[in-house]
Formats: C-alpha cells, sequence, structure tokens
C-alpha cells in the first residue's frame, strides 16, 4: 500500500504502476524494445507460415472439388 507522501511525491497520480515494482524474468532485467523486436520477428514468421498453410488448404479444397464434380 501506498502512503500518503508517496501519493503526494507522486503529484497525487494514482496510476498503479508508479507503486507497484516491476518484477525482474529470470533475475535479468528485459530490454522491452529488444523483446519486441524479436517478438515482431516471430509474429512476422508465425504469419508467413499461416499463409503458406492458408494456401495448401484452399488447394487441396479445390482439387477436392474438383475429384467430385468428375464423379
Amino acid at each position: 500500500m501506498a502512503t500518503i507522501a508517496e501519493i503526494r511525491d507522486q503529484s497525487w497520480s494514482l496510476n498503479p504502476g508508479r507503486y507497484v515494482g516491476l518484477e525482474q524474468i529470470g533475475g535479468k532485467s528485459v530490454d522491452f524494445l529488444s523483446y519486441l523486436g524479436k517478438a515482431s520477428e516471430q509474429l512476422a514468421a508465425l504469419f508467413s507460415e499461416s499463409n503458406e498453410l492458408e494456401k495448401n488448404i484452399m488447394k487441396n479444397i479445390s482439387a477436392l472439388m474438383n475429384d467430385a464434380d468428375g464423379d
């Protein structure tokens, strides 16, 4: 809990982030921008893989439909 003095020192801001410390991950501080950059790269790779899978699924559905039309 924050004291009145701590709240006064924060210009009466009640933003919880000013009073709650951030837990370090694995005992190390984290460079957020570096982490975000790596996460963005991983997300882009996953999106690319997702697009390829979507194309393959649509190709397979089309092939199945064409086979069904030939019956």
